[in-house]
């Protein structure tokens, strides 16, 4: 993974994960900077109205499309 893509990387965690801990949601966070389009997986184990909201707030920061 190239420089630029890991400070990339980096931000947008700092931020969903202070999101999340802000919100004290439980969740797991993996990253794959292997793949051919690398990618954060967020696991959220919460209620769906819960995720939902969550989705809602992340999509707002720009964060989640």
């Amino acid at each position: 993974m190239n420089k630029s893509v890991h400070l990339i990387f980096n931000e947008v965690s700092e931020i969903s994960s202070k999101l999340l801990r802000d919100k004290a949601y439980v969740y797991t966070a993996a990253i794959d900077p292997r793949s051919p389009n690398p990618y954060i997986k967020i696991q959220i184990d919460e209620t769906n109205e819960k995720i939902n909201k969550v989705n809602v707030e992340l999509q707002k920061e720009g964060i989640l499309y």
